[in-house]
């Protein structure tokens, strides 16, 4: 008996990886399960992430309206998660998302990162959102997060700084002179 070409048994794994993916609103009682995706998110993003206050945090967000999505596999449990806000665009006073993080265990990459991309969408739509931008972390990954993004018809806006300084410390100084 001759066997399935090799990309046959890959392309009937692939459809049923993409099956087994569910994304659904998620909920308080998701947060303890998040905790290993707050630390990978802390990596990700050059520890701007506490992974031990992020729960509370993405609590505190979903009582203001915002968005929490989890990607489920049937046997994987959560495999990643999505957390979005609803603003208005300064200038058009136009509704927009903000797809302010996401992280994606590895093993269901790319299709729960497509599944998650495609119910942020929906949920920014049914807010009247007339667009969703992504934040994308200044890391090693950023290149390919780009170009992964423009594959999907994102294009790069802006570019964000940021300056840091002790809560309790002195005003920091701009250059000009006065202090």
């Amino acid at each position: 008996m001759v066997g399935r070409p090799a990309a046959c048994d890959a392309g009937r794994a692939e459809h049923a990886i993409r099956r087994a993916v569910r994304v659904r609103a998620g909920t308080v009682a998701d947060l303890p399960a998040l905790r290993p995706l707050a630390a990978a998110l802390a990596d990700m993003y050059d520890r701007l992430w506490d992974p031990e206050r992020a729960p509370l945090l993405w609590a505190s967000l979903m009582g203001h309206g915002a968005g929490l999505l989890v990607a489920e596999m049937d046997a994987g449990g959560i495999v990643g998660a999505a957390g979005l806000t609803l603003t208005v665009q300064v200038g058009t006073a136009q509704p927009v998302a903000h797809l302010q993080w996401w992280y994606v265990v590895p093993v269901a990459r790319p299709h729960a990162g497509l599944a998650l991309l495609a119910a942020a969408e929906q949920w920014a739509r049914q807010r009247g959102a007339r667009a969703l931008y992504a934040a994308v972390p200044d890391s090693a990954r950023a290149g390919a997060m780009l170009r992964w993004f423009r594959q999907r018809g994102y294009a790069p806006v802006e570019t964000w700084v940021k300056r840091e300084w002790a809560a309790n410390g002195p005003e920091p100084s701009h250059g000009t002179g006065l202090q």
